[in-house]
């Protein structure tokens, strides 16, 4: 392990990489509680690693993640402490752990410093010492000051709940019970769609955006050949698929899914449909029978979930037949509580949505901002909610009267008509998949489907763009 960092130091590491930044006091050790606010440890006898912590570093390093501890410690700016006091400290948490540095932060509020959390400066500092690529990494944390400065930085944030007596200022990507089960959700990729659609399919069915997708999606089909077989990519819990076939009802209809759940419950909803469990990021070969089968095939808010949408998108257009056509909707603006809470990594504009469309490949028809005023409205009420609206649309409580009037009003807002402005921020493109004859020609993409997962810094709103193309107590734990 490198010896500890105090900010504003320079190192230097030539490999890009990802990290978990981790905090210290109720994450990797024990804190004690005075009023429900934790409390430093002030010796190295105090400082006791939490049952799980070695075992979760070691999965983490094993796993090519870089670990990296940022801790306040203002009480050697109180002078209730010394820097060798707290490396001390710091030996005794991080004996044995695959830590690469721990930086820490010696300020007081007061110092007006830019490494304190919530402000990112040691996340930050750290990523230009080990070339980090933030989008793509993680902080986890037990208090406000994390999440803060984890949002802050462009780094996914995972909140420890111990139950403290504050309360969070931002919504945190996650929310997990230990470093354990912080560690799990890094490493599966954080969305449990099994448990998302057990415990959101029902409101996502009365979702008036969702509705309101479906209509676009429609309309979007519409506009071309009459579709003989549709496929849907992320069928989810088979709304949307249902929806096709109460539109074209002689179509043949493919849904896939990650989620065993997904399939299930569409199933239930079009069972006359081909559904099919898989991964189109690691299932290779695909099934022959859907390759390169689809007139017409949906993307619908699946992108955002990845960390590497442009290689997904790659691999959807293998399912699409030469000349068909590939309809993607994904969000713009910015993102809710609730969006980071069901996985959005990251909102879209017109021109990044065109640039994953052309690096697939595809001949881009349109790409358009969809919604203004409406929906856009809508997603304003959405993120005034915050996170109360987590908890009314969960599946363990029925909605208020207030939600379902807001529902029932935006249902009725919520339509094509009303929301004809290339300004909104539900955005929706259609694309072609280029016939052999075309992909020979100059323009011919030559990067493989599975490209190298890579993620890119998520993009907080989206403007508006015409160019739519047809003070604490002394030892507080990390104060």
């Amino acid at each position: 392990m490198r010896e500890p960092a105090v900010c504003g130091e320079s190192m230097t590491e030539s490999k890009r990489r990802r990290a978990v930044f981790l905090d210290r006091d109720g994450v990797l050790n024990e804190v004690r509680l005075r009023d429900g606010i934790p409390l430093s440890p002030t010796r190295p006898q105090e400082a006791v690693v939490l049952a799980g912590v070695a075992d979760a570093c070691r999965r983490l390093a094993n796993a090519g993640w870089l670990l990296i501890v940022v801790t306040n410690q203002p009480d050697i700016a109180r002078g209730t402490s010394t820097r060798e006091q707290v490396e001390a400290i710091n030996a005794a948490v991080t004996a044995g752990l695959p830590v690469s540095e721990i930086v820490v932060c010696p300020h007081d509020d007061v110092d007006r410093c830019t490494c304190r959390k919530p402000l990112p400066g040691m996340l930050l500092d750290a990523a230009k010492r080990w070339d980090l690529d933030l989008a793509a990494s993680w902080m986890i944390g037990d208090r406000w000051r994390d999440i803060d400065a984890g949002r802050r930085a462009g780094v996914r944030t995972i909140f420890i709940d111990r139950g403290y007596s504050e309360e969070l200022r931002s919504a945190p990507d996650r929310v997990a019970s230990d470093l354990a089960a912080a560690t799990k959700m890094v490493l599966d990729g954080v969305d449990d769609w099994e448990n998302h659609w057990l415990e959101f399919a029902d409101s996502a069915s009365d979702n008036p955006a969702q509705a309101y997708r479906r209509e676009l999606i429609a309309g979007s089909i519409e506009r071309g050949p009459r579709p003989a077989r549709i496929l849907d990519v992320g069928c989810g819990q088979g709304d949307l698929l249902a929806a096709l076939h109460a539109r074209w009802p002689d179509a043949e209809l493919v849904g896939i899914d990650l989620s065993a759940e997904g399939i299930r419950q569409t199933s239930n909803k079009v069972p006359g449909a081909r559904l099919l469990q898989i991964d189109l990021l690691r299932d290779d070969p695909f099934p022959s029978s859907i390759t390169a089968w689809a007139d017409v095939a949906v993307c619908s808010e699946v992108l955002e979930h990845l960390e590497d949408p442009g290689a997904f998108l790659r691999a959807a257009a293998e399912l699409v037949a030469p000349g068909g056509r590939l309809i993607v909707t994904v969000p713009g603006g910015p993102r809710t509580a609730f969006d980071r809470h069901i996985g959005h990594r990251r909102h879209f504009r017109v021109a990044s949505l065109m640039s994953l469309l052309r690096g697939a490949d595809l001949d881009v028809v349109r790409v358009l901002g969809a919604g203004f005023p409406f929906f856009n409205l809508y997603k304003i009420a959405v993120l005034l909610r915050g996170k109360t609206l987590i908890r009314d649309v969960s599946k363990r409580g029925a909605p208020s009267g207030m939600a379902r009037t807001a529902m029932r009003l935006f249902g009725w807002l919520l339509r094509p008509s009303r929301n004809a402005s290339r300004c909104g921020w539900q955005l929706i493109a259609v694309a072609h998949r280029r016939s052999p004859r075309d992909a020979a020609g100059p323009h011919a993409a030559t990067s493989p489907r599975r490209a190298p997962r890579s993620s890119r810094p998520p993009n907080r709103d989206a403007n508006c763009d015409k160019r739519a193309v047809r003070s604490a107590s002394p030892t507080e734990a990390d104060a």
